[in-house]
């Protein structure tokens, strides 16, 4: 075999292995459904409680504010996307992303769309491999406004107390800012909503700092699979306390060191919504 013919040969080999290797896949920016530009957003910290891990986990999240609809998510898939669209457009390898997530902590969770001019909110989920959708009307929460008041990045704000499908919440507002927006699902205040708890503290929300900003936003694009609030709750609870239903026999089944699966391993799960 010709020299020149043997270096072509191992280049050929060089290249197919590449392509075939996971970790030198192409992973591209994540494509959004545009809802609206922001003109505002709000960084909260999340902290959550799990009562039968007896241990509390703390996240940050985003509420982006536009014209006709707000967008709520995790920080982290905000941070992630930033970088890919702007130091990474035409994509990443696998492996150079798997760092790129572990420095901006992206989580899978529930992410919430309100559209004001619609009186519509939907709920973009994740459960195991798939990805949900439902709708349902903007809640309109009845608030009972008290006089106690409390200065939150700044904004002097105002407490209101309501019940919300199963919790009790205490929640700060400021009229300085006059949105009836929130964290998660909650609003229908005089104000912007900068804090928020609920009474057994097993759910707070705080914001940590609030900008301007000019930003299309929504939600990923996926293929999503349609279903409604309660039933998307109901197989989340039944995914997170007991995981093995839906791994059993699967690569991702936990484990022990003998290499058998084991059962009943309850993953960090406190619902936000108990009813």
């Amino acid at each position: 075999m010709r020299l020149s013919s043997f270096i072509l040969s191992i280049f050929v080999s060089i290249t197919v292995f590449a392509q075939s290797d996971p970790d030198q896949k192409l992973i591209k920016p994540r494509k959004i459904m545009i809802a609206d530009t922001s003109y505002m957003e709000v960084i909260y910290s999340y902290k959550v409680y799990d009562d039968y891990y007896k241990l509390q986990q703390d996240f940050y999240e985003i509420l982006e504010i536009g014209n006709n609809c707000s967008y709520y998510s995790n920080y982290g898939y905000y941070r992630l996307d930033s970088l890919m669209n702007v130091d990474y457009p035409n994509g990443i390898k696998r492996i150079d992303y798997r760092s790129l997530r572990q420095k901006t902590h992206p989580r899978t969770d529930l992410s919430i769309l309100k559209n004001k001019n619609e009186g519509k909110l939907t709920g973009f989920g994740f459960i195991l491999m798939d990805h949900y959708i439902y709708e349902e009307t903007i809640p309109q929460m009845k608030w009972t406004l008290l006089p106690d008041s409390e200065e939150i990045c700044g904004y002097k704000c105002y407490k209101a107390i309501t019940n919300f499908r199963g919790r009790q919440w205490e929640a700060w507002y400021t009229d300085e800012i006059p949105l009836n927006y929130g964290p998660w699902k909650l609003g229908n205040l005089p104000g912007l909503i900068l804090k928020a708890q609920d009474i057994t503290n097993d759910h707070i929300f705080e914001a940590l700092a609030v900008r301007k900003s000019n930003k299309p936003f929504g939600p990923a694009k996926y293929r999503f699979i349609r279903t409604e609030r309660e039933k998307f709750n109901e197989t989340n609870a039944e995914f997170r306390n007991n995981p093995n239903l839906f791994l059993t026999g699967t690569v991702l089944a936990p484990k022990d060191k003998e290499g058998n699966e084991m059962k009943g391993q309850k993953m960090f799960y406190n619902p936000l919504e108990l009813e």
